[in-house]
């Protein structure tokens, strides 16, 4: 684990010295998110959208006014949720080391409006399960060892980026993480598979280097 988290942090400092003849961009973002899992019958029937975040540094690579690589750095929570009765409540927590990559086309002049897209690789942290109900107090438990440490998987936006002052600016996107592969080590119900899904509203600020 430590060993793969290492690495996406070398990554992400690697591609930040490696630009600093071009024109760079540090930031900070936080994001409330709707986060599901989809990939099978019981999840589709059972399971419901809940409320999870991401947070974490970004740096933004430009090339000229319009193309830019975009990444960062997230600690990213996806979630699913089920009520099982009427009194009860289940919910399952996967918290992620989070890469993106992506390519970033801007358009605008004062206020810049720009589309990104490109892929994500996740690695998790853990597990964690909870179970509530009237007659029963909350519970606790992890599977973490059940689960693929790895997800990859498409990350596509949509933001605007507005200027604060000479070298400070407000950023705004809506994220939607769509996520490829099957995150489960166990078979699933109809050769069914387990995957994410995520959708975030990121919001922070970045200054230029």
């Amino acid at each position: 684990m430590k060993k793969s988290i290492f690495l996406c942090a070398v990554v992400f400092f690697f591609a930040v010295s490696s630009a600093k003849a071009q024109y760079l961009e540090l930031g900070f973002s936080f994001a409330p998110s709707v986060s599901s899992l989809r990939g099978n019958e019981i999840i589709k029937k059972y399971h419901n959208p809940v409320l999870a975040y991401a947070f974490g540094p970004t740096v933004n690579l430009h090339f000229n006014n319009k193309l830019a690589l975009s990444s960062g750095l997230f600690l990213e929570q996806k979630a699913t949720g089920i009520h099982p009765e009427e009194n009860a409540f289940f919910r399952a927590n996967f918290d992620y080391i989070s890469l993106p990559l992506m390519a970033r086309y801007s358009f605008g002049h004062f206020v810049k409006y720009y589309i990104n897209a490109g892929p994500y690789f996740n690695y998790l942290l853990q597990e964690t399960s909870f179970f509530a109900s009237t007659i029963n107090p909350e519970d606790k438990s992890s599977a973490t060892n059940q689960f693929h440490r790895r997800d990859i998987g498409l990350s596509t936006g949509i933001g605007l980026r507005m200027p604060i002052d000479c070298n400070i600016f407000f950023n705004a996107e809506l994220r939607h993480n769509y996520g490829l592969t099957n995150i489960s080590k166990l078979p699933v119900v109809e050769n069914g598979k387990i995957q994410t899904n995520s959708t975030n509203l990121l919001i922070g600020f970045t200054c230029y280097l």
